[in-house]
């Protein structure tokens, strides 16, 4: 992860821990984190794992439960589900040259962060 990512995933969850709302840039960035997190866990998870993540995520978090007008939408959590989903099938995607460049450079960028962190 790096720094950028890492420092909006703070105010992510600095902003959920005051009771606000988070952006969708926000919520976008945490459901980034848990899925690199399942996917050091396991390669290829099922859609029914991720539905138990994030049924686990909403009943921890209830701000984060789909609800319109006060009233529970569907099992309340759909919407994080797909976004699971979404994510995990976009990074199961064959690469292009464009995105394996794009990973390089990133790549190289953490490890440069990295290395200036620990000297």
């Amino acid at each position: 992860m790096n720094g950028s990512s890492l420092l909006s995933a703070k105010q992510a969850a600095r902003s959920f821990v005051d009771g606000k709302n988070m952006t969708a840039a926000q919520r976008s960035e945490v459901i980034r984190c848990i899925v690199d997190d399942v996917l050091k866990v396991c390669k290829n998870p099922s859609c029914t794992c991720l539905s138990v993540i994030a049924e686990k995520i909403v009943a921890e978090c209830p701000k984060l439960q789909d609800v319109i007008d006060g009233s529970v939408v569907g099992c309340g959590y759909a919407s994080i589900r797909n976004q699971l989903e979404n994510r995990v099938s976009y990074l199961k995607r064959p690469m292009s040259i464009q995105r394996k460049a794009q990973g390089a450079r990133r790549r190289l960028t953490d490890e440069v962060e990295n290395m200036n962190t620990k000297v």
